[in-house]
């Protein structure tokens, strides 16, 4: 029953098993403080450590673990509480549990420890490891080893007694093992356990007379047969050489290894730590190797049961994905796919490679490369609008990706959170709605709006010339409008200004989007809010070019102090006019 506690510590916190009884929770640092269950008391005076694993109360004297937890307030035995955690996060306790009578714990031990001892004897996957920069440490710390001759392979495992069907039980049927050897093995571990291996080939110019393909061969069928056909990739009957050998390839899913329950680098990974997701095993390797923290999900893919895990492990997760188009599309998947995961315990952000490169690529050419992932990490709010928002030449696809944008918020499972995000979305995008290239180009020829590509220095000076030139009898609308305009442009603005904006005694005319201007704030800035209202033309009115080219500071990309000066400026400047 050990492999059972092991396992269940190994993938759940006891905090996220203990917030499923206890309300009343204090957080102090990485401690968790929560009122116990075990006897009446207000004020919590039981200790939570998820670094330990472990709950003690100072009022009454209980402590364990999660498991016994669970005992205790559901009064239930051992085996009873593990399958009950179990059950809540997704952990088959029979294909993973690893009991001494499973004889399989120790042929997986038994071939891992061969594969290690191989490498020691073979020169060119060391060669080829050096030139990846994986040195001594990192072969030690990650176990690699090297897989010979199918021929070796099954020597061995007749030596040691590991019969066909053992082999078959871990992964290893024949066309799978064919494919696999003359490779460099990199053992998949749960929490402590090997349960699956990846392996990658050499490059031929690394390969030794003993690397196993010959591709000179003819005969389809002999290469199917050597190979496996389920790791062919590309083979054709008129052309032999066609065949497209696979870099790197995973054992096939068994009762111990699933690929969407599973990460790489699981037993070297550092807890309660920032964690970078990753591709594959080179990158969590030389992460590792610049002090990083990754975890690699064997692909693109992540799965629900990923997300889980991860939990478990941290706060804080850093998506990174290969530097190119294919890695976006990996990055916007798995934004996707957490959207039904943010409630509060685990906040995502996105690292961003330059073009082309990995994080493999990355960190080796920048010795402070995992500083640099923690130092310039996109928010989410910013990677998701970057990613599902691309602009379209159509007003309305863009309009229609904005619509998907907010349909998919919908799956953010907390409805407080739900609004936040949304809140936040609406209002880049109330922002984009209001710029109008046409402004643009007034203030570029009205007042030389850039120079060099460079925002030209505005002054007040500018603005009350503009002003002047307006009629008398028209001046106090133009005042209102223009105000409505900044906020409309910045609805940053009106948490400085709230108080003044309610002071303005605005005219009939533009009374009503006084009123609305509040109501738009506060509901969230939905996008169709003014359209709902029937008031499309006093909008487009207050932010056409009559009114905007007075506002030079209406093409600023971004909100700053200078527009809370400006519209308080036009508010003093109405506010004299009406004394």
């Amino acid at each position: 029953m050990q492999s059972w506690v092991d396992e269940i510590k190994g993938k759940v916190r006891i905090s996220e098993v203990i917030r499923r009884y206890v309300s009343n929770i204090k957080i102090s640092g990485d401690r968790m403080y929560i009122a116990c269950p075990f006897h009446n008391e207000k004020t919590p005076s039981c200790v939570v450590s998820d670094e330990r694993g472990t709950f003690h109360c100072f009022g009454c004297g209980e402590s364990g673990d999660s498991i016994s937890f669970v005992q205790k307030i559901e009064k239930i035995d051992f085996k009873e509480s593990c399958k009950k955690i179990a059950s809540w996060y997704g952990i088959n306790l029979v294909s993973n549990k690893f009991e001494k009578k499973d004889k399989n714990v120790d042929v997986f031990h038994k071939i891992n420890n061969w594969f290690k001892e191989n490498l020691h004897n073979n020169l060119q996957a060391y060669k080829y490891l050096k030139s990846r920069n994986v040195d001594l440490d990192l072969i030690k710390n990650f176990e690699l080893g090297w897989i010979p001759s199918f021929k070796e392979v099954k020597s061995f495992c007749k030596s040691e007694n590991i019969g066909d069907f053992e082999l078959n039980e871990i992964g290893f049927k024949e066309g799978i093992l064919k494919a696999f050897q003359n490779r460099i093995s990199f053992p998949i571990f749960s929490s402590k356990n090997v349960i699956g291996f990846g392996a990658r080939y050499i490059p031929s110019h690394y390969e030794g007379s003993g690397s196993g393909f010959d591709n000179s061969s003819t005969n389809l069928e002999k290469k199917r047969s050597f190979i496996g056909a389920e790791n062919v990739k590309s083979f054709s009957k008129n052309d032999a050489n066609a065949f497209v050998r696979p870099k790197y390839i995973n054992s096939p899913e068994t009762k111990y290894f699933k690929k969407s329950k599973n990460f790489y680098g699981l037993n070297q990974i550092k807890k309660f730590q920032p964690i970078a997701l990753v591709e594959g095993y080179m990158d969590v390797i030389t992460m590792s190797k610049r002090s990083g923290n990754a975890l690699a999900c064997l692909g693109t893919s992540v799965s629900d049961d990923h997300i889980n895990m991860l939990k478990n492990f941290t706060n804080e997760v850093i998506i990174c994905m290969d530097g190119d188009e294919a890695g976006n599309k990996a990055t916007k998947r798995i934004l996707e796919k957490v959207m039904c995961h943010i409630d509060g315990r685990l906040r995502f952000y996105v690292f961003r490679f330059p073009e082309n490169e990995d994080p493999d690529s990355f960190m080796n050419s920048n010795e402070n490369g995992w500083k640099k992932i923690l130092e310039s990490k996109e928010d989410f709010i910013s990677s998701v609008w970057r990613l599902f928002m691309i602009k379209r030449d159509s007003p309305e696809e863009y309009y229609n990706d904005f619509k998907m944008l907010m349909n998919l918020v919908k799956k953010i499972p907390d409805q407080e959170l739900r609004k936040i995000y949304a809140s936040k979305w609406k209002n880049i995008w109330s922002k984009e709605m209001y710029e109008n290239n046409s402004r643009q180009e007034s203030y570029k020829n009205s007042y030389g709006g850039y120079n060099s590509g460079k925002r030209s220095k505005y002054d007040k000076s500018e603005f009350s010339s503009g002003l002047k030139n307006k009629t008398a009898p028209n001046l106090g609308l133009v005042y209102e409008k223009a105000l409505i305009s900044i906020v409309l442009r910045f609805p940053e603005v009106f948490d400085h200004i709230e108080e003044e904006f309610l002071d303005v005694a605005f005219s009939n005319e533009m009374k009503i989007m006084k009123e609305s201007i509040i109501d738009w704030i506060r509901g969230g800035k939905d996008v169709d809010f003014f359209t709902k209202k029937g008031l499309d033309s006093v909008v487009d009115d207050c932010v056409s070019d009559k009114i905007t080219q007075i506002l030079p500071f209406m093409n600023y990309k971004q909100f700053d102090e200078k527009i809370i000066e400006s519209w308080r400026f036009i508010y003093k400047q109405m506010k004299a006019r009406n004394k």
